[in-house]
């Protein structure tokens, strides 16, 4: 993440089990969208039903909240784009 960002990324036990399983080219274009959701944490798509925003990598997803007192972005999830909706239904 640059320095240049007000937003701190935490990313939550769930989301960092998830990463460590990544192939590294894909942990690469996480990693790269993560600085540009430091950059601009509501650039992300709202998702329906939930106080989370969604951040498209391809077919990944990044599920995020964000705690604007803080200036935090809390990374709730990440994973494959059906496997992710399921477990927020959950």
């Amino acid at each position: 993440m640059t320095k240049e960002s007000s937003w701190r990324i935490i990313i939550q036990r769930q989301a960092k089990r998830q990463l460590r399983r990544l192939p590294v080219d894909v942990m690469k274009r996480i990693s790269a969208a993560l600085d540009e959701i430091a950059k601009d944490p509501h650039a992300g798509e709202h998702l329906q039903g939930f106080e989370y925003r969604k951040w498209r990598v391809g077919s990944w997803r990044i599920i995020y909240q964000i705690e604007e007192d803080q200036l935090i972005v809390l990374v709730i999830d990440l994973g494959a784009r059906g496997g992710i909706y399921r477990r927020l239904n959950r």
